[in-house]
Order: structure tokens, then C-alpha cells, then sequence
């Protein structure tokens, strides 16, 4: 019995989507982390930072990103930060590296 195999390829445009964010600086350096949204109106209402391992390693309820969130008690190395946006409640993941000379 032959069987034939098919594939569907997915792709998502980010850019498409109505709440993007980037990290600024990434690697990050300072003791704050810099969060600045694709679109003006998206308001950030949680963020999650998970490490390497997958672990929570902060959880914030974020009003307002524009003054920075401090992080300088994390250790260096790979984290990923998971951020809600109020308005589309759509969640974003975004690679972030911290490196501490």
C-alpha cells in the first residue's frame, strides 16, 4: 500500500499582525530593558520573562513600558519575553539576551 504524503507550509507575517514589539538593545547591557511597540496604540498590559530552561523568572503587570523595567537582578544568558497587549489581547514572544561584561 503506497501512501502519499503531502505538505502545507504555514507562514505568519509578524508584521501583519497589529501588536509587535522590539527589545532595545538586544543583547541587552543597562539594568533596564527597553520595550518599544510597532504600533503607538498598543498598551502592554503583562509581561512574562521565562530563562533557557523555561522557567518564570519575572511576572509584571506593566502600565507603561516607556520608563524601562528594571532586570538588572537577572544573570546573563538566553531569555525569552512574552508580552500581552491589552487592546488585541494578542501575546507576542520575543528571543532577549542579557550580557553583563
Amino acid at each position: 500500500m503506497l501512501f502519499r504524503s503531502q505538505t502545507c507550509t504555514l507562514r505568519v507575517n509578524v508584521y501583519d499582525l497589529p501588536f509587535d514589539f522590539t527589545i532595545q538593545p538586544n543583547p541587552v547591557e543597562s539594568q533596564l530593558l527597553k520595550v518599544k511597540f510597532r504600533n503607538p496604540a498598543s498598551i502592554a498590559e503583562q509581561l512574562w520573562i521565562y530563562d533557557a530552561a523555561g522557567r518564570l523568572v519575572m511576572n509584571q503587570t506593566l502600565p507603561d513600558l516607556d520608563a524601562g523595567l528594571p532586570i538588572g537582578k537577572l544573570a546573563s544568558g538566553t531569555y525569552n519575553v512574552k508580552i500581552l497587549d491589552q487592546r488585541t489581547r494578542i501575546i507576542i514572544v520575543k528571543p532577549m539576551v542579557i550580557s553583563k561584561h
